[in-house]
């Protein structure tokens, strides 16, 4: 029940339910908490109230992402202020795993990372406002930028952590079969895949 309400971001059943005991640490069958769905949900009012319950917005689901991670990949704006206004950590890792399909696999991407990957521009502007690195290296020693490129969703957001100082020289990692290519920096990516969009925005980053 907490959950069902947390998503419709009905706050006033939420603190009932709160009020009554309800557990906040429950989790679905993936391992989704109430926290989890609503941050999924953009659910701004009912996340807030969770999160004055005691709510742990840290911890990671069964998927390897916390409520921060879900919120960068749906593009949750006004969930990410929230979750940085409670201070946690912007650049802490997930523990997911993307699959390559021609380019290296990932494991391990921060918020904005995230973020870059799957195109919400909003997000990854926000995340950087709030102080997310631009450079934070996933895991598997990926940057943003090399996961913004290697999705191809947006060539906005490849203009966006450029301009933010984002090094489009940091090489991905090709390493135990991570990719059906040569290791290569953004650039050389971007070419790979046939980024034609994302191409010359680079091409201007390397010549400066």
């Amino acid at each position: 029940p907490l959950m069902r309400a947390a998503i419709r971001d009905d706050v006033a059943i939420v603190t009932v339910l709160l009020d009554a005991g309800a557990d906040l640490d429950a989790t679905a069958p993936e391992g989704l908490t109430a926290a989890d769905v609503a941050a999924q949900a953009d659910a701004v009012a009912s996340l807030e109230a969770l999160v004055a319950a005691g709510a742990d917005i840290g911890a990671s689901s069964s998927n390897g992402m916390n409520a921060l991670h879900h919120a960068a990949d749906l593009g949750s704006v006004a969930v990410i202020e929230i979750i940085a206004a409670h201070g946690m950590d912007l650049d802490v890792r997930s523990e997911v795993v993307t699959q390559g399909h021609g380019h290296p696999r990932d494991r391990g991407s921060s918020a904005l990372g995230i973020a870059a990957h799957a195109g919400q521009l909003e997000a990854v502007e926000t995340l950087l406002a709030l102080g997310a690195s631009v450079d934070t290296l996933s895991a598997s020693g990926h940057s943003p930028l090399l996961l913004a490129v290697f999705s191809g969703h947006s060539p906005d957001v490849v203009a966006v952590l450029l301009a933010a100082g984002a090094d489009p020289r940091i090489e991905a990692s090709c390493g135990a079969g991570g990719c059906s290519g040569e290791p290569g920096d953004a650039l050389e990516w971007a070419r790979r895949l046939n980024q034609h969009e994302m191409v010359p925005l680079l091409e201007a980053a390397l010549s400066e």
